[in-house]
């Protein structure tokens, strides 16, 4: 396992096999990983050191990668590799991430074996829910896990709420997305290498064209200003 010092002597990691070493892959999707205690004060000091994180039951890499000249050169030998279709390559799937938090996140979704770009266009979907439905507005949208189930944490006029996760919706996207993906690849294909908010802002029109009923959403499993037991970093306790 690959170690780095930091400035505070302690050991940085820079690749992770989440088969082999389940502690770590908890930590991440715990939001622990990427951080140094200070040895004096005992706080949390977040780190922007490269991370690879490999997923291998879910056939996926993580990159986290803070650095943009780094993260460029990366874009382009992955691209090669996709490119090269080789066999070895053909079931592996690669996301490239510049954000703490994006990272964190991935790692939940891929915890769940669930499919992360329905995962963001299932935040628009929400967030379309209740700007719509409620006149609502979601300043901050993320795929969580409590008790082991996945949630959507949601802030809503500063106030914290759950948004139950819907097999429903998931499967209608599922449906769309693979008939978009058969139109446009190169917007939609699973082999891309940034699945964001970005991206599925610029996606989910065309998304929502092929669904039935673009604006049908289920209700959430818990009022969504219900407020959570939310530890420090963000996850929720009992997790």
């Amino acid at each position: 396992m690959p170690l780095l010092p930091n400035v505070l002597n302690q050991p940085i990691l820079t690749y992770i096999d989440c088969d082999k070493q389940p502690d770590l892959k908890y930590e991440a999707i715990c939001g622990h990983l990427l951080h140094s205690r200070c040895p004096h004060c005992g706080s949390q000091i977040p780190l922007s050191q490269s991370l690879t994180y490999e997923d291998k039951l879910n056939h996926t890499i993580l990159y986290f990668e803070p650095d943009d000249q780094k993260r460029s050169s990366l874009n382009k030998t992955l691209q090669k590799k996709i490119s090269e279709r080789k066999n070895r390559f053909k079931k592996t799937f690669y996301r490239i991430l510049k954000c703490r938090e994006d990272f964190y996140e991935k790692s939940r979704i891929l915890d769940c074996s669930l499919d992360d770009r329905l995962i963001e266009l299932m935040k628009i979907y929400i967030v379309q829910f209740f700007s719509i439905e409620r006149n609502q507005n979601v300043s901050s949208i993320r795929f969580q896990l409590q008790k082991d189930r996945p949630v959507f944490l949601l802030d809503i006029n500063e106030a914290k709420g759950i948004f139950g996760f819907s097999t429903e919706d998931y499967d209608l996207l599922k449906n769309a997305v693979k008939t978009l993906e058969q139109m446009e690849s190169a917007l939609c294909s699973e082999h891309l290498l940034y699945v964001d908010s970005q991206w599925a802002v610029e996606i989910f029109p065309k998304v929502q064209f092929l669904l039935m009923d673009p604006l049908k959403s289920s209700e959430p499993e818990k009022d969504n200003l219900d407020e959570l037991c939310i530890s420090p970093d963000g996850y929720p306790y009992g997790a």
